[in-house]
């Protein structure tokens, strides 16, 4: 098991990593309009197909090096609950 400060540190980290990259195309407009205007079923494939582009990362570049496919699986799942 993992101490507290590691899981905190690995968590402030993602968060900040990702609003670096993901902050500026939120203050789009045109994010905005294509969200709206896509249909539910072609949003759900992009967060199905963004779920596995970051199962592959996670495996081969992730956090840990000695994580076995349910760590993967766990931190991916963490992952995507943090970036939505």
């Amino acid at each position: 098991m993992r101490p507290v400060a590691k899981s905190l540190q690995e968590y402030s980290r993602g968060i900040i990593g990702g609003l670096l990259f993901s902050l500026p195309l939120l203050y789009t407009m045109e994010v905005w309009w294509a969200g709206f205007s896509t249909h539910p079923l072609h949003l759900i494939f992009y967060v199905l197909a963004t779920f596995a582009l970051l199962l592959g990362y996670n495996f081969y570049a992730g956090l840990r090096h000695d994580a076995n496919w349910m760590e993967v699986v766990i931190d991916s799942v963490e992952e995507m609950g943090l970036g939505l």
